[in-house]
Order: C-alpha cells, then sequence, then structure tokens
C-alpha cells in the first residue's frame, strides 16, 4: 500500500521499548515494587513501514517471479532497478492509500 504521500509501505508488528503493560486492575511497575510480580511486556503493535528498494524488490518477489532465459540455461533473475524505480514511483495506480492504523477499540454509548 501507499502512504498520504505516495510512498510504498508495509504493515510490521513490533514490541515497544521501555514500556509496559497496562490493564483494567490497574498497571504492573517495574520489578522490586509493592508486589514481587515480574513486569509484563507492553503487547507488539502494528505501524506503516516505508519500504526501501530492497524492501520493494523483496515484496514483489512474494509474488511474482521474473525467469532469466540464457542459450543453454534458464533461472530465476532479481527484478531489475530500472522496474523497482518506476514501481516505487508510480503513484496514480491501484494500490491502496493508508494513512493511519487506529489499534485503539472502538466503544459505542450503548457499551457494545
Amino acid at each position: 500500500m501507499r502512504d498520504a504521500s505516495g510512498n510504498l509501505v508495509e504493515v510490521r508488528v513490533r514490541e515497544p521499548w521501555a514500556l509496559h503493560l497496562l490493564t483494567s486492575d490497574g498497571t504492573n511497575g517495574p520489578v522490586g515494587a509493592v508486589d514481587d510480580t515480574e513486569t509484563i511486556k507492553a503487547p507488539a503493535e502494528p505501524g506503516l513501514v516505508l519500504l526501501t528498494p530492497i524492501g520493494v524488490e523483496m515484496l514483489t518477489e512474494r509474488y511474482v517471479r521474473w525467469t532469466v532465459v540464457k542459450e543453454k540455461s534458464q533461472y530465476f533473475g532479481a527484478l531489475p532497478r530500472p522496474f523497482v524505480d518506476a514501481l516505487m514511483q508510480l503513484s496514480p495506480s491501484t494500490v491502496p492509500t493508508a494513512r493511519a492504523i487506529n489499534t485503539a477499540p472502538l466503544v459505542l454509548i450503548s457499551g457494545l
């Protein structure tokens, strides 16, 4: 997909660092706090990551293979760089646009 600027992006799930889990019962503070429970890590969160030319090439090769045909042999080759650059710069394409990822739950007035 593309971001709001037209750059190719993908969703990657990463674990945030230096955070701890918050629950409806409270928090689990640092080790050695009031109760000696172990600190629980915060859950992993998805985010939009800008793709580099190598990332675009690897993403494309998940779905399409290019066959290089020689006189006496044939093998799968890498997508040539001009085609990678064209994919990255073709912003008026049918690739969907993602502006943000919403990880917060939606709670209605009815509580559902």
